[in-house]
């Protein structure tokens, strides 16, 4: 009698499933021996790519089975785990998440104050221009440095908002869309209410 071995991810070993002549696992016999699976595959050395093996009409393996070959199970929960792993892996190199909220209420803030120091400076030049005569308290010199920082600063805000808001956005939205895509959707059903009874006079 043929047989095909099948490795299975979750217990670790192969397992031998035997095959009848007409080359077939029967769906029954599958579901069985592994609880919880839901396909198999195999790596094709010519393709470089795995091949899932198809179903028949009644959820049958039926294919050209080779006895030298390792087939793998399929399981639902293995996107899951391969995303979760993933994402798990890429948040090693994130920053913490109160430090992000802290860098974000410093640039709100930053953004906030520029335009009353830039509105400052604007009224210490208009100052200087119309009253040329009255000896001003702020240097000239000073005021050159406040304007050499501020521009600096203006410089490196909007620089922030060009290039990190949009990879901030791209990063929350992948979130909510991993979020979303590990919600286990429940099977809702409908039950319809029944008929009052005829009550007769």
């Amino acid at each position: 009698m043929n047989y095909v071995r099948i490795y299975d991810s979750k217990k670790k070993h192969d397992t031998c499933l035997f095959l009848k002549q007409d080359n077939i696992i029967r769906k029954d016999y599958f579901i069985g021996t592994f609880p919880g699976a839901t396909g198999i595959l195999y790596k094709d050395e010519h393709l470089n790519a795995f091949i899932s093996i198809p179903r028949d009409s009644g959820g049958n393996f039926e294919f050209e089975w080779n006895s030298n070959v390792v087939y793998q199970l399929v399981y639902a929960d293995d996107y899951r785990n391969r995303s979760l792993s993933s994402s798990s892996s890429s948040n090693r190199w994130e920053f913490p998440y109160w430090l992000r909220v802290a860098v974000g209420i410093f640039v709100m803030w930053i953004g906030s104050i520029i335009p009353s120091l830039w509105s400052n400076i604007y009224e210490e030049i208009v100052k200087k221009i119309s009253y040329p005569s009255i000896n001003h308290t702020v240097n000239k010199s000073y005021l050159m440095e406040r304007i050499i920082v501020l521009l600096i600063i203006s410089i490196l805000y909007v620089i922030s908002i060009v290039f990190v808001t949009p990879v901030l956005m791209n990063s929350i939205c992948n979130k909510v869309k991993t979020y979303i895509q590990n919600i286990e959707l429940e099977t809702l059903t409908y039950n319809a209410l029944s008929r009052p009874p005829l009550m007769l006079p």
